[in-house]
């Protein structure tokens, strides 16, 4: 991390706003938020030259497994008469 410029530093902000609201806390970055990042980015002194590896096959899953929800429906309730 020592090695990044002050605006690389900052381009993590707003995964560190995300991650935050995924784990039911609102964190804003800040110099220890931004450290805490990076300094798990780059455990065991990982770089960019290190390879990746495949994270394997994906289990099968069910539709309403992978699906997202976008939007309700709403039944509006008319008289008739």
């Amino acid at each position: 991390m020592d090695d990044l410029a002050d605006d690389q530093k900052k381009r993590c902000d707003d995964i560190v706003i995300k991650l935050g609201d995924a784990n039911g806390i609102k964190e804003l970055p800040d110099d220890e938020s931004r450290a805490s990042f990076w300094n798990s980015v780059f455990a065991n002194d990982w770089d960019a030259d290190c390879p990746n590896k495949h994270p394997g096959t994906i289990r099968t899953r069910r539709g309403v497994e992978s699906m997202t929800q976008v939007g309700t429906w709403k039944i509006a309730m008319m008289n008739y008469r």
